[in-house]
């Protein structure tokens, strides 16, 4: 299976915003992990990597024409609508595939029609009535239509980091804001999105990161973050608590924090006990999972493994999964997560998801050979729903949508990063402009992505024989993947 081969794009300047969030500062830092580097300053590294790549390059010859989006193809979350299960939304590094057949055919959405930054993986959910929910560091952008427009419905939100969105079992909507020394908080939709006002006062300047509800009782809320580090103080990561939807807020420090770890992140919460939660802490080299049974009074490790990049729990809170991009493979607990065992050990996680007895799993494209999977038996095994090369391009929309002409510039680009064929961005039965809306990708059909995709393996060389000189091979895409990764912002599970 052939490797991505990036183009030649600078990272972006945005990625370099003031408002850096301390996710962003972790992302920066997140290359190093994969290959366990230590003690090397970024510049040094940047220059490094940048010498490399133009060694490599002249020995190559003229560079290709084309250029890429400057990150590399991956999946980092998976959301469902809440009572359509045709409806599912993937977040990528190079902006959103969505579905309406149940997973046959997913289209591109791209960054700048969500209104994102290419530097940013925001945290995605479904509203009731199928609005597409994004937490941006420009605010909260919400998509109709299946993706086709949006906007940012909430003057509450504009202009704020919002770190995290999520919805509660009862349907509400919730999303936290991160700004740099700045007192955050957290705001709730009742009305699909339209609408956000905030759960109480905000409760301090700390760079929150992760929110989640517990699912038997929506009143319990739980919040992570950390006090930057000062001249004076090392970082400090708390836990915070409300029993009454947001209103009233308990802090407690965690304090199993080492000298190289960066945060704590929600995994989730116990779906029969709202008083039971998973976090992960993030270090230099090992993330670490804890359980606390008193509402994130105390905490206990559990297992530490390379990193943690995507958490899923059963609804009778009996089984837990885990998984990571390097060296984690993926985990399952069959005792609420007390104890872990690997189920596979060399699949790259990026994300998992779980509908029911449905198990979503996010792969790596290139290495494993999908995307985006499913299992129906706890994860022993994975059926491939989507790999990046049957992506066939953009959202399917009526006339005068917004998302198929802010994504017109970016098309070329999709096309040479995930190797698509020369009709990508021509949906099938009509395109930009046709009276074909979501309904008419879904009459396409597919059976929901149970069988393997027919294409089984990556067309992704750039141009060979349309370019002089040979495409960037294994190396390139290496040195390219890890100095674009440096300013990448990285979202947690």
């Amino acid at each position: 299976m052939k490797p991505w081969p990036p183009g030649n794009d600078s990272p972006s300047v945005d990625a370099m915003n003031p408002r850096m969030h301390l996710r962003d500062a972790d992302a920066m830092l997140g290359a190093m992990r994969v290959t366990r580097t230590r003690s090397l300053a970024i510049p040094g590294l940047v220059g490094l990597f940048a010498a490399a790549l133009v060694t490599t390059l002249g020995a190559m010859g003229p560079a290709p024409v084309a250029q890429a989006h400057g990150r590399f193809p991956a999946t980092g979350e998976v959301a469902f609508h809440p009572t359509d299960p045709d409806v599912i939304l993937l977040r990528t590094t190079f902006g959103l595939l969505a579905t309406d057949d149940g997973g046959g055919v997913f289209r591109w959405v791209c960054p700048a029609a969500i209104g994102a930054r290419m530097t940013e993986d925001p945290h995605i959910t479904i509203a009731a009535d199928g609005g597409f929910v994004v937490g941006l560091f420009d605010g909260l952008s919400r998509g109709t239509g299946g993706g086709c427009d949006w906007d940012f419905p909430s003057t509450e939100l504009t202009d704020r980091v919002v770190i995290d969105v999520t919805r509660s079992s009862d349907g509400t909507l919730y999303a936290l804001t991160s700004d740099g020394a700045a007192p955050n908080g957290v705001h709730r939709s009742l009305d699909e999105d339209l609408s956000w006002t905030a759960t109480n006062d905000a409760i301090d300047p700390i760079l929150f990161e992760t929110i989640r509800v517990a699912p038997s009782d929506p009143s319990q809320i739980y919040l992570t973050g950390a006090y930057p580090p000062t001249a004076d103080t090392p970082r400090r990561p708390f836990v915070y608590h409300s029993a009454d939807g947001g209103v009233t807020w308990d802090s407690v420090a965690f304090t199993d924090f080492r000298a190289d770890d960066r945060n704590v992140y929600l995994l989730g919460v116990d779906p029969t006990d709202s008083g039971r939660i998973m976090v992960r802490v993030r270090g230099d080299f090992t993330d670490r999972v804890y359980v606390s049974e008193d509402s994130g009074q105390t905490f206990s490790e559990r297992i530490s493994v390379g990193d943690v990049d995507a958490f899923a729990w059963s609804a009778d809170g009996t089984t837990v999964w885990l998984g990571g991009r390097t060296d984690t493979g993926l985990h399952r607990s069959d005792d609420g997560g007390e104890t872990f065992s690997v189920i596979h050990a060399d699949l790259r996680v990026g994300c998992l998801g779980l509908r029911g007895s449905e198990l979503f799993v996010c792969a790596d494209n290139y290495e494993d050979g999908y995307a985006l999977g499913r299992s129906t038996d706890g994860g022993a095994t994975v059926t491939p729903m989507l790999l990046f090369a049957d992506v066939p391009g953009t959202v399917t929309c009526s006339a005068g949508a917004a998302t198929p002409a802010a994504c017109e510039a970016d098309l070329a680009d999709l096309i040479v990063d995930l190797g698509l064929g020369g009709d990508a961005g021509v949906p099938d039965g009509g395109g930009p402009g046709s009276d074909g809306g979501t309904e008419d990708a879904a009459a396409d059909g597919g059976d929901g992505g149970t069988t393997t995709p027919a294409s089984t393996g990556c067309a992704c060389s750039t141009a060979a024989g349309s370019h002089p000189g040979p495409a960037p091979g294994p190396a390139v895409a290496l040195i390219l993947s890890f100095v674009f990764g440096l300013f990448g912002r990285r979202r947690r599970p």
